[in-house]
């Protein structure tokens, strides 16, 4: 009896330690998978489906291990199993939040509705926020306070994903002046310059009006909201080289040809 207990004890050590080093061997090989597609694609679904991954291998190297050693102690594990499909109908019937949980979850994954690290909001929970973890039971957000709110994925019913919104432009003019006996041709020629060397978004739409002894030529560039500083930027540069050039009503920036 001794020797058939220590070979057990023996038997069940050794089925630990070959699930740990199999575990480690899978949360190393998954790890460095997640590495190698960031690399290439950036972080993005990989940072929320591989962690996800590696809890689903690990908990099912963990439960083939239990189911193994028990079967080495002698115990009937055909009858557990059968007894744990059993058991888990009646808990899906008794838990079927859970169950809309883990369907939501996994759908959620599945059709790529939002990953880690990207701004969503919850228009049906009134909740905005940036994803902290996804998984088959709940979804974590970072609030703009820095509160962490978790939801249960079967009360996320609509998604507004603002990270993939398509960002509006806008168009951003400037006018500026030029003599009215100056070249309108080498005025563009001027502008032209301007434009380019100031951002490659930015063109001369062209001589927009003409009065008071003034040419007014328009400047515009198509930008994000939040980029406007190209504006001043060719407003500066305009009048600098409409000067230099002796383009400018009364006198010249930057002594130009035309004196005072």
């Amino acid at each position: 009896m001794p020797s058939l207990i220590a070979h057990r004890a023996l038997a069940i050590a050794v089925i630990i330690v070959v699930a740990a080093v199999i575990a480690r061997v899978a949360a190393m090989v998954l790890r460095r998978m997640e590495e190698r597609h960031a690399r290439a694609d950036g972080p993005g679904r990989h940072t929320t489906v591989f962690p996800l991954l590696r809890d689903i291998v690990r908990y099912l190297i963990d439960f083939l291990a239990i189911v193994i050693a028990l079967d080495k102690v002698g115990i009937n594990t055909a009858s557990i199993l059968a007894g744990a499909g059993v058991l888990g109908l009646a808990i899906s019937f008794g838990a079927q939040s859970v169950v809309q949980d883990f369907v939501t979850g996994a759908f959620l994954l599945y059709e790529d509705q939002f990953q880690v690290g990207e701004q969503i909001g919850l228009p049906a929970l009134t909740l905005t926020g940036t994803v902290v973890q996804l998984g088959l039971r709940t979804t974590q957000l970072r609030a703009a306070g820095g509160e962490l709110i978790t939801v249960p994925n079967r009360f996320i019913t609509e998604v507004t994903n603002f990270t993939r919104s398509v960002s509006r432009e806008d168009v951003v003019s400037v006018v500026l002046p030029a003599r009215l006996d100056a070249d309108p041709t080498a005025v563009r020629r001027t502008l032209e310059r301007v434009a380019a060397a100031v951002d490659s978004r930015a063109g001369v739409t062209g001589m927009t009006d003409a009065t008071g002894g003034v040419q007014y030529w328009t400047l515009t560039a198509t930008v994000p909201p939040q980029d406007q500083a190209i504006a001043e930027k060719l407003r500066e540069q305009g009048l600098y080289e409409l000067g230099a050039a002796g383009f400018l009503r009364g006198g010249a920036l930057g002594g130009g040809a035309d004196g005072a």
